[in-house]
């Protein structure tokens, strides 16, 4: 089945056997605002290939990155994303897609998200329950970072990682989560843009690269307090957008996920910011318990 709806002059398109059940107000006074479209179709290959079939290559690309990226703390979506799957998408096409929402009903992975602003004034990912989909990473580089959108892999079918990508506001703050000395500043920068090398006092080396700048305190030799900044997230160097690549060494060479050493806990949105925003996604009258 195929149905094209217009609201505003923009083509709304749906997909599949039933139409999505979640409302398409504007996002007014929320994650974003403008016109919207909704897509829901079942798997067939990947989900970029799913996409791409249906919404042509530049969109259908971008689309499925943004949904990899939130499926992937649900599980494999190299081996867990099956035949059959249905994926459900709310999305703004402008200039660049950017996913609102999605609903993921699978065989081994199920997942609903929605763009929402919290306390920082971030639009982060959570679900109906106010818990954020990615783990939150505790002292972390980037305190005004809005997403996770690559963590360390390796191994078939996947493209060799060895950092953690926290997207951000070209400008936002880098800062030194633990004490250390630099140990270079802007090396092979056609490759890491500008960039700094930091020893943490426990030996680790962490890497910061695609800085927009490395403020001028920030010199090779140097010992650094934890929380000095660095400079600001930038995608200097090999890097399609504004984000901070940060990766750590053991004293052998060897990649150490920040996810395992810094630790994470649950992100979570207040109930009055939860309850108001899914309103206008899910056009409920009440959505959370008081």
């Amino acid at each position: 089945m195929f149905k094209t709806n217009f609201r505003g002059g923009v083509g709304l398109v749906l997909v599949g056997v039933a139409a999505l059940a979640w409302s398409c107000g504007a996002f007014s006074g929320s994650a974003l605002a403008g016109s919207e479209l909704r897509l829901e179709t079942s798997i067939r290959g990947s989900i970029e290939q799913s996409l791409v079939k249906q919404l042509g290559g530049t969109v259908g690309r971008h689309l499925a990155a943004q949904v990899a990226r939130l499926l992937q703390w649900r599980g494999d979506v190299v081996r867990n994303v099956h035949p059959q799957d249905r994926l459900a998408v709310r999305y703004q096409n402008a200039g660049e897609p950017q996913l609102l929402a999605l609903r993921y009903t699978g065989a081994a992975i199920n997942l609903e998200a929605f763009l929402l602003v919290d306390g920082d004034g971030k639009r982060r990912f959570f679900d109906r329950s106010g818990n954020l989909i990615e783990p939150h990473l505790r002292h972390n580089p980037v305190p005004g970072y809005e997403q996770i959108t690559e963590v360390v892999q390796s191994g078939r079918g996947k493209r060799r990682h060895a950092g953690v990508d926290l997207k951000a506001e070209r400008g936002e703050a880098v800062l030194l989560p633990y004490a250390g000395v630099v140990k270079r500043v802007n090396w092979l920068r056609r490759v890491n843009g500008n960039c700094v090398e930091v020893v943490y006092d426990d030996g680790k080396r962490a890497r910061f690269l695609h800085l927009y700048e490395v403020d001028g305190g920030v010199t090779v030799g140097k010992r650094l307090a934890a929380g000095t900044r660095l400079g600001g997230v930038g995608s200097t160097g090999r890097s399609g957008a504004p984000h901070l690549h940060y990766e750590i060494l053991d004293e052998r060479g060897r990649v150490v996920d920040p996810l395992r050493y810094h630790g994470t806990d649950v992100g979570r949105i207040s109930k009055k910011q939860l309850s108001s925003q899914l309103q206008q996604h899910l056009g409920a009258a009440t959505l959370v318990a008081q």
